[in-house]
């Protein structure tokens, strides 16, 4: 393993046996190394992998800033998926770590902050948002430092995007934001506020407008409903079927996605199941 550049004593970048540039740290492991020789492998205690898009030189920089202890507590946190049927890619473990390093400066600075979407990413993510949630409680247990409960959302999002296979957070966040504008549009359809003995109702809702989502971003269109069923509910219920299409209208212009008429009904239903407990 032969050094390329050192950024502290614990911290270079090298080229491993496979000939990859990786970064490795370790106390003491880059001390007075010089390009060009070769590491006591002894010394490592942590090796990172920079994702094709990033900059090497960069994200070994990245390494060197992040404390070695709050690389180990997000450690500890990826480790704890898998109680939460989540499976976590370590590769994400820098970009959560600094994650980390920046809430726990922005408490240190007194900077708070709240998340508008907070009620949509424990509806979408809930698995995500329980880990969020702990993960909150082992910063604490490990720096001293009580993070406000609000940041148990970035976490969790942090936690949909570190999953092997996930797409990208800014992918939940949109998916997010959609249902937020979704829950809105019926809101103003009903009016009704989707909150306290609602919230079950909506939770639902939001979970299968997620599949439907996920149908649509994979390129797979929803499972089409029994045509007859679709013709009868839209006499029985037009007013669903109504608000349902001004939804399908959304997301045709937000996203540009053709919206057919079972995927329309499939939306219809629920919104006539979620709302019939709301009206007056």
């Amino acid at each position: 393993m032969q050094v390329i550049k050192t950024f502290n004593n614990n911290v270079a970048l090298v080229r491993d046996e496979a000939g990859r540039e990786i970064v490795v740290q370790g106390r003491g492991v880059a001390f007075q190394a010089k390009p060009g020789v070769r590491l006591d492998t002894n010394l490592i205690e942590r090796r990172f992998v920079p994702a094709p898009d990033d900059q090497p030189e960069q994200f070994a920089q990245m390494v060197a800033d992040i404390p070695t202890e709050i690389i180990g507590v997000t450690d500890e946190i990826l480790a704890l998926g898998p109680r939460y049927g989540l499976e976590m890619d370590k590769r994400a473990t820098i970009a959560l770590a600094d994650h980390i390093f920046i809430a726990l400066r922005r408490q240190a600075a007194g900077q708070t902050f709240d998340n508008p979407l907070e009620w949509e990413v424990r509806s979408l993510y809930a698995k995500e948002y329980a880990l969020g949630v702990q993960a909150v409680r082992l910063i604490k247990d490990r720096s001293g430092v009580q993070l406000p409960a609000a940041e148990a959302v970035p976490l969790a999002l942090h936690f949909v995007n570190a999953q092997v296979g996930a797409g990208q957070i800014s992918e939940a966040v949109q998916t997010a934001r959609i249902i937020r504008d979704i829950l809105n549009i019926i809101e103003e359809n009903y009016s009704v506020t989707f909150d306290g003995e609602n919230v079950l109702e909506s939770a639902r809702f939001a979970t299968h407008l997620r599949h439907l989502f996920i149908g649509h971003l994979g390129g797979k269109k929803h499972k089409a409903l029994v045509a007859d069923l679709a013709r009868s509910f839209r006499e029985q219920e037009p007013r669903a079927y109504g608000c349902a299409q001004k939804i399908a209208l959304y997301l045709t212009a937000k996203m540009g996605w053709e919206i057919d008429e079972e995927e329309t009904m499939y939306i219809a239903l629920h919104i006539q199941r979620m709302t019939s407990r709301t009206e007056p």
